[in-house]
């Protein structure tokens, strides 16, 4: 979606009509997605087996090794990407300030409103924050419980997380139905990564089935009311949450060939979640630099951008991701 909508989205409609980009912007698995498969693996991941602990600061140093390391990079290289033409070729590329900059790394832009200097960069910065938030609840929740010498401390701690992340997901459906605005993203997308986690809560035996029937059944009620862009997340986040609960009951999907290759982007995913903003609108900025530039030239420098920003992704991956999730594998939190 992001490439289709940059500098030749002009033309691309000219050849394809706006029926297509309407699809591209409304019927396709998009951030939504994201945040439902986050919720997923949050949910897992602050899942105590009965006599193994989770250690907080050491599940959060192995997460931000694995996740804000790969992006402080990218950071660095998306802010290179404007610097270095301004200084080899006299552009005026806009730099965001070392504030601005600093609220980026720290992943609280949208709570200082500081636009992102890349156009994917707010969904990791949501992703962070109910990361820690997350940490955090879990890690006073536990506390109460071994305070308290609760007989389950475990299902205590499951119970309280899956009551809290229920009100979590009433809140952000309100904002979505009364079209509520806010600089802070979090709230709003609250209702995706809630229904990730009681994706796995549900696979996991964790969470009686029905209340996510009933969460389903309440949203499908409200998507008719919802704005045409806020139906469309919410449908779309409905239909991964359906693929997540077939995929952990166990099927295994047929090795042919567009699955193999769909597999090889998945694990590179997030390498290329970082970059492909920043190289695919590069190669498409081409056109600015070639004169009567037509449709059928803007869906050629579509398809090199997305080669393009699959290709770096790669080597991005090798050179900066490999390496960070290796060290984070080195440490272990549960015990």
């Amino acid at each position: 979606m992001h490439l289709y909508n940059g500098t030749v989205h002009a033309n691309l409609e000219r050849l394809f009509g706006e029926g297509v980009g309407f699809a591209i912007s409304h019927l396709r698995l998009g951030y939504e997605s994201f945040f439902v498969l986050a919720g997923f693996f949050l949910a897992r991941t602050f899942q105590e087996a009965e006599g193994r602990r989770i250690a907080s600061k050491k599940l959060l140093l192995r997460r931000s090794i694995r996740l804000l390391v790969p992006y402080w990079v990218a950071l660095a290289l998306v802010y290179l990407d404007r610097w270095l033409p301004n200084i080899l070729l006299g552009r005026s590329n806009p730099l965001p300030s070392i504030a601005a900059l600093a609220a980026q790394a720290a992943c609280i832009q949208d709570l200082v409103g500081v636009p992102s200097i890349s156009a994917v960069f707010w969904s990791m910065a949501v992703v962070i924050q109910a990361f820690f938030i997350w940490a955090v609840v879990f890690w006073v929740l536990r506390k109460v419980a071994y305070k308290f010498n609760f007989r389950d401390k475990e299902g205590w701690v499951d119970s309280c997380t899956m009551a809290l992340m229920g009100v979590f997901w009433c809140t952000s459906l309100i904002l979505a139905w009364v079209h509520l605005g806010a600089e802070w993203k979090l709230p709003e997308t609250m209702k995706f990564i809630s229904l990730g986690a009681a994706c796995a809560w549900v696979a996991d035996a964790r969470l009686k089935q029905v209340w996510l029937i009933a969460a389903i059944l309440v949203t499908l009620v409200l998507v008719p009311s919802l704005p045409l862009g806020q139906a469309a997340r919410v449908v779309a986040s409905l239909a991964t949450a359906a693929a997540l609960m077939v995929l952990a009951s166990g099927y295994q999907l047929p090795k042919i060939l567009p699955i193999r290759v769909l597999e090889w982007i998945g694990v590179r995913s997030y390498s290329l979640y970082l970059t492909h903003a920043m190289v695919g609108y590069r190669v498409l900025n081409l056109s600015n630099h070639i004169e009567n530039s037509g449709p059928y030239l803007a869906l050629e420098l579509l398809a090199l951008a997305i080669i393009c920003a699959i290709a770096f992704g790669n080597l991005f991956y090798w050179l900066v991701e490999v390496p960070t999730l290796r060290l984070s594998r080195a440490v272990l939190y549960r015990f």
